[in-house]
């Protein structure tokens, strides 16, 4: 990584979104979640969770003989820097907020402490604004929409909200009018 007066730069949101299983990655982030090591029948799991800076989150697994060489370099608020790890299928045991790969420690897998997250030291990278679709209610009906999008009205009900299947997300309901 870099020193002198450099910050080190935190992998962005778009290197992240990039992470596909069945490639390798490399990953700056800060520790901000750790699990014990766990058991299941043969296998051992060492599992924590990457932040970086932005708010996205990414699950990080350690198996078997790689636990005690990375088990040593996870510290709460340290920022790490995984070189050359495996990107794996998300699966419903994923505790982070990215979907699109989890991280697996590699025998060939770099782990690299590199100190206290500190803001003068270590640069989150910058949020880019979200470019939204301004979509009119009047196109709302037998329409197909992107993901996120906007619109313009009136809340007509109250908001409802539901507990999601997944913990992580709650839905909310309501009506909106044009006038």
């Amino acid at each position: 990584m870099t020193m002198n007066n450099t910050k080190i730069k935190l992998t962005s949101n778009a290197e992240i979104e990039k992470f596909r299983p069945g490639t390798t990655c490399q990953l700056v982030g800060y520790v901000d979640a750790i699990e014990s090591p766990k058991r299941y029948n043969t296998e051992s799991v060492f599992k924590f969770i990457l932040n970086n800076g932005t708010g996205l989150r990414v699950q990080v697994n350690c198996w078997n003989k790689e636990i005690p060489r990375t088990q040593r370099e996870i510290v709460m608020v340290h920022v790490i820097h995984l070189e050359s790890a495996g990107c794996v299928a998300d699966s419903e045991f994923n505790n982070g907020n990215y979907r699109g790969a989890q991280i697996s420690v590699r025998k060939y897998t770099c782990v690299e402490n590199l100190g206290k997250f500190d803001p003068e030291t270590h640069e989150a990278a910058e949020i880019e604004p979200e470019v939204l679709q301004l979509i009119p209610l009047n196109a709302f009906e037998n329409s197909v929409f992107p993901w996120k999008f906007k619109t313009i009205g009136y809340v007509k009900t109250k908001l409802t909200t539901i507990k999601a299947e997944n913990a992580n997300f709650t839905k909310g309901f309501f009506s909106i009018t044009d006038g």
